[in-house]
């Protein structure tokens, strides 16, 4: 299930080709205009009605947009929010300048969705006008964001934005929350600017020498040889007093260290500046396929920056962070089931996911279903979920069930004790969409691809699944959206994609659990040998044993001794004839010892009952297991690979203790039998250009895996291969079914 993706496949990283404004060489709204970057003439932006013709004192000029709302109200002070960098994007210096390769799709957005998404904040915030800044180079704004990234002109240029919008609204001050390198504009802001009230710097690179600076102490070229940066620690001491200053961070967090922005808290509180640091829990988008980072905080940032501005006390915003309590009250009247019914189906809907914030576009159809749609074309279909009234609440498959209180255009969909903002709606325009997205059809070879999945959200498979579909729908010029169908170690997903019609319309993303569980699991019926087309290998993973963070060992030599002591001791697994069951009872029948086997339907309910050491072993693939390790949630014993991992060199082989045990695992895109050649042969080269692809391979090395991009026909004999190896495991480890 992907969420608020923008944009459709085209070249490597540029997504869909798109129309530029008048007077702008490139649309940045898109990949492609963000890599390419942007000039505009003046005539240009000032025909635009949300252009902000803006200027820097040496003469740069360029074109900012903007989307603001609520700002007729006659209040006092407006909440601006800068944004972060693009979703998933990756940088590079070359030749003494910064590029940028890459971004995510999920980058992709149009004015339309902002204007949507400053509605909605400005409504959950009670009416306090917003306006949401994009940055130069970035969401329709001319510019080059790779140059303009951390530089001074980035910050004059939207300090002559922010003068402009207090003209243009008459706003008196203003609220500032900037998230990640947004936050680090804002502090600079601070230092030049004496009509900020309130400001908000969440998991915000405030240090940059300690952002940049890598592991051995180094400070890499793009830092060094940038002697111009906008670096913060450089501008604290000019800061002038008055406003009131939040800095949100998490500890965990994998892409903002919290040293990079404690140093400019004690800084600013050296020169007398009211600096209030609180740590909150940073979120993820599994979509984005970029593991646990604990950095998507911006949410919490607009929660406080709103409470700030409307003169909440300090202390009471500072109380409701550390209780993690809403700041952000629900607003409207309680609807019953009927009215749900009524404001929901058969309608478009625009909004904003609050945990964590997300721009969303949706068709609530009156048989339950519920489409996700691109942002940029609301026609294309991502992600297909089901929603339902159950009593006088509205439940989805995303996000459970909630009440929902009206308030004039717009529907909170509220959790929980206090109530917590869930999703806001607004209703779109025009109403109903066409009948292409209302009605549900077959998908063509042309159309859609489900890519199904055989284990729930933040499992390995997901997470992998979601780097490939996004890399198969720039080679394939269709949509690849991610279908989770977890249960019996992905049997019902090879179960359902056996049974899909041969058009390419549906694929599965499997598991090495695919070779093993026909073998130690009854009940299978598929065979992963005749019933499928193998098109490619997309990459290997060793698995990671893992024990719970209080179990007394710290290696394999003292687990055997611990089991043969407690052979009772559970052990998990993600399902019983699993690729890591086997695997499991492979390795304890090698340590001469035996454990109690726990199957668990979902992998995350396995490593959180690790965490709470309910079960005291888990043999796990790398790339969520490496996830827990760096979060304290378990310890890593030995890799069960050949060799060592290069991202982990600390940590022993299985085969260091026990010669000759080795165990990787893989993922395998595979499509149903009687694929025709043609379409079979696309596909196997979509899926090797995807494996090979290097932001996607980037991104697999993170998580741990290998990437390969195999042909059809390797992967079919690693298939023969597997079953018989495995085959003969199960016999040996006494789990043979037959």
């Amino acid at each position: 299930m992907l969420l608020a993706i923008a944009g459709c496949a085209g070249g490597q990283d540029g997504g869909l080709p798109t129309t530029a404004p008048p007077g702008f060489s490139a649309d940045t709204f898109s990949r492609q205009g963000l890599i390419d970057g942007a000039t505009a003439t003046e005539a240009g932006c000032r025909a635009l009605a949300d252009g902000l013709w803006v200027s820097t004192s040496t003469g740069r000029r360029e074109c900012l947009r903007y989307a603001a709302a609520g700002t007729g109200e006659g209040r006092r002070t407006a909440l601006v929010y800068v944004s972060g960098d693009p979703e998933g994007a990756s940088y590079r210096f070359a030749g003494g300048t910064p590029h940028i390769d890459g971004a995510s799709e999920h980058y992709e957005t149009s004015p339309e969705t902002l204007s949507a998404a400053a509605q909605t904040l400005s409504a959950a915030a009670g009416g306090t006008p917003v306006v949401l800044l994009a940055r130069p180079g970035m969401h329709g704004s001319s510019g080059d964001h790779a140059r303009d990234r951390h530089t001074p002109d980035e910050v004059k240029l939207i300090d002559d934005a922010l003068t402009q919008l207090r003209r243009r609204y008459g706003i008196q001050d203003l609220a500032l929350v900037g998230f990640s390198s947004g936050g680090a504009i804002v502090a600079n802001l601070l230092a030049r600017r004496n009509d900020v009230r309130c400001a908000v710097m969440a998991s915000a690179p405030l240090d940059l020498a300690t952002f940049y600076r890598k592991p051995d102490g180094a400070l890499p070229d793009q830092y060094v040889m940038s002697g111009d940066l906008a670096d913060p620690m450089r501008t604290v001491s000019a800061i002038r007093p008055g406003a009131t200053v939040f800095v949100l961070g998490d500890r965990r967090d994998r892409s903002v260290p919290a040293a990079a922005w404690e140093a400019w808290v004690a800084a600013a509180r050296r020169t007398g500046l009211r600096v209030h640091a609180a740590e909150v829990d940073g979120l993820d988008r599994s979509e984005l396929g970029s593991g646990e980072s604990h950095h998507l905080t911006a949410g919490r940032g607009l929660d406080v920056a709103q409470a700030c501005a409307e003169g909440a006390p300090v202390e009471r915003i500072l109380h409701a962070l550390g209780s993690d309590e809403p700041l952000l009250a629900a607003r409207g009247r309680r609807l019953g089931a009927g009215e749900i019914r009524a404001a929901l189906a058969g309608r478009s809907l625009r909004g904003n996911e609050w945990n964590p914030r997300v721009n969303v576009y949706s068709f609530w159809g009156a048989g339950g279903e519920l489409y996700y749609l691109d942002l940029r074309r609301g026609e294309r279909r991502i992600a297909e979920l089901r929603w339902r009234v159950e009593g006088d609440r509205l439940c989805t498959t995303r996000h459970g069930c909630g009440e929902v209180l009206s308030d004039g255009r717009f529907l909170n969909v509220v959790k929980g004790e206090p109530p917590r903002l869930s999703v806001t709606l607004l209703e779109d325009e025009q109403g109903a969409t066409s009948a292409a997205v209302a009605a549900p059809t077959p998908a063509p070879a042309t159309g859609a691809v489900r890519l199904l999945v055989g284990f729930g959200l933040g499992s390995n498979t997901d997470w992998v699944a979601r780097i490939v579909a996004e890399a198969l729908r720039e080679r394939l010029g269709r949509p690849v959206f991610v279908e989770n169908l977890p249960g019996r170690a992905t049997a019902a997903a090879a179960e359902a994609v056996a049974r899909s019609a041969p058009d390419g319309a549906t694929l599965g993303l499997f598991p090495a659990s695919f070779a093993t569980v026909r073998h130690a699991s009854r009940g299978v019926a598929f065979d992963p040998l005749t019933d499928f087309t193998p098109l490619s290998l997309v990459a290997t993973t060793p698995s990671v044993v893992l024990v719970a963070p209080g179990y007394p060992v710290r290696d394999l030599g003292g687990l055997a001794a611990a089991l043969r002591a407690a052979p009772d001791t559970p052990c998990a697994t993600p399902g019983e004839g699993s690729f890591l069951h086997l695997s499991t009872a492979l390795l304890v029948r090698a340590l001469g010892a035996t454990c109690r086997a726990v199957h668990y339907a979902e992998p995350a309910q396995a490593l959180a009952n690790l965490a709470a050491g309910q079960v005291q072993i888990y043999v796990n693939n790398a790339p969520t297991s490496l996830m827990a390790v760096r979060a304290g949630r378990a310890t890593a014993l030995a890799v069960t690979s050949r060799e060592r991992l290069a991202t982990e060199p600390e940590l022993p082989t299985v085969g260091e203790t026990v010669p000759g045990f080795e165990a990787v695992g893989w993922f395998a895109l595979l499509g149903p039998r009687g694929l025709s050649a043609g379409i079979a042969a696309r596909l196997e080269r979509a899926a090797a250009q995807a494996a090979r692809d290097p932001a996607a391979a980037r991104r697999l090395r993170v998580l741990g895996a290998e990437p390969i991009g195999s042909s059809a026909a390797e992967l079919a004999a690693l298939l023969r291969a597997e079953d018989a190896k495995w085959a003969g495991a199960a016999r040996a480890a006494g789990l043979a079914t037959e």
